[in-house]
């Protein structure tokens, strides 16, 4: 990978607890990163996730858009990701990342597209979830032009609760510094893709 590849990526730390505590809800102030955020959100979510094997892929489906983000670089517990991509139709399959049998294909639609999926991936399996997410965005203290987006969420899947905290930015080795002051006992360190995996 070039410098200038690896500059495009985004890189995300996240931990997962399946285990659910009230008292972890305290995360979603952030006060734990120690610095003030330029920008604070509060939203919630129904998310369909798509488990696509051996794609290393983070499928959603929200509303009506289709939102890919892909994995292209692992180093340890950090993932960085080339720009997300929000499918508009109709699609061809060439200009998709995700291999497909017949590259020469045209979608017309998001179920036609998720049936072709789920003809070509035996494994493939789909996840309904309710988020409810905090997030914020931090600037750097010695370099405004490093941001950091913090994101904490309360998941319910089934009759399930999970709470999970993600932490991105461009610049890995802030990011290493924020993550090193979470708490994460009895945490996951994962991806969305390896979670589900779990399910």
């Amino acid at each position: 990978m070039t410098k200038a590849d690896e500059d495009n990526l985004t890189w995300k730390w996240r931990v997962f607890w399946t285990e659910y505590d009230h008292a972890r809800n305290r995360l979603a102030k952030f006060d734990f990163l120690e610095m003030t955020p330029s920008k604070v959100k509060q939203e919630k979510h129904f998310d369909i996730y798509y488990f696509l094997p051996g794609t290393l892929l983070n499928l959603k489906k929200r509303d009506s858009e289709i939102i890919i983000a892909q994995e292209r670089e692992k180093r340890g517990d950090f993932r960085g990701y080339i720009p997300r991509k929000t499918l508009s139709f109709p699609i061809t399959a060439s200009s998709l990342s995700i291999p497909l049998l017949s590259r020469d294909a045209v979608f017309s639609s998001s179920e036609e597209l998720l049936e072709a999926f789920s003809r070509h991936y035996p494994g493939f399996r789909v996840y309904r979830l309710d988020k409810q997410r905090s997030s914020a965005t931090f600037i750097h203290p010695k370099d405004e032009t490093k941001k950091l987006k913090a994101e904490f969420s309360e998941i319910r899947y089934e009759d399930k609760i999970f709470q999970t905290l993600c932490l991105e930015s461009k610049h890995r080795k802030w990011l290493r510094e924020c993550s090193e002051q979470v708490e994460i006992v009895n945490g996951i360190v994962s991806d969305y893709y390896h979670l589900l995996a779990l399910l």
